[in-house]
């Protein structure tokens, strides 16, 4: 969970940065997208941690153990897979556990994150155009998935509670100043 955090905190600094230079919009999407699935894998890892892997890894890595044969490479599914997950019975872990249900905007949201991510870090020569002024829209929908993982998915469970309230005080400072981006852009 600490790379999670990390990546969290690395998402607030950077947009700090992206308020005077658009270039570092890529950077907090590049961290966020890190966060949450860091946050997703937390909360979906389980036991066994099976959850987290594609299904076809998952199935053979039982197999390979009933057989005691070798085990296959895990591979960790895709954003968007464990996006779908954590919005299925696969977080029915405890009897405190929760799915995440999304709202209107959070499928949206998670979508392009996913993408413009895959833009920044699967690189290929050509120009860039984006309208910088819906992404904290965006990122606060995307926040609130973090959120809901840390604090009410009842999978996540962290004893340190300096560490807790890290995690709440810095989602709560950079949802503040996405807010007040959001309403700076659209006035």
């Amino acid at each position: 969970m600490e790379d999670s955090v990390k990546a969290l905190e690395l998402t607030g600094l950077f947009l700090e940065k992206a308020k005077t230079d658009v270039y570092y919009w890529k950077w907090v999407l590049v961290s966020l997208h890190n966060s949450i699935q860091g946050f997703m894998v937390c909360a979906l890892r389980g036991k066994d941690g099976l959850n987290v892997l594609k299904d076809r890894v998952a199935a053979r890595l039982i197999e390979a153990r009933q057989n005691n044969t070798p085990l296959p490479k895990p591979e960790l599914d895709t954003f968007l897979n464990l996006y779908r997950k954590i919005q299925t019975d696969r977080m029915l872990m405890n009897p405190k556990s929760k799915k995440f249900i999304p709202g209107k905007h959070h499928d949206k949201s998670i979508r392009r994150l996913n993408r413009l991510r895959n833009h920044f870090i699967h690189f290929t020569p050509k120009s860039w155009s984006m309208e910088a002024s819906t992404l904290p829209l965006m990122s606060v929908y995307c926040l609130q998935v973090i959120r809901f993982l840390a604090f009410s998915s009842g999978n996540i469970s962290c004893n340190n509670q300096e560490l807790r309230s890290k995690i709440g005080r810095t989602l709560n400072e950079i949802e503040l100043a996405l807010q007040k981006m959001h309403v700076e852009t659209t006035s």
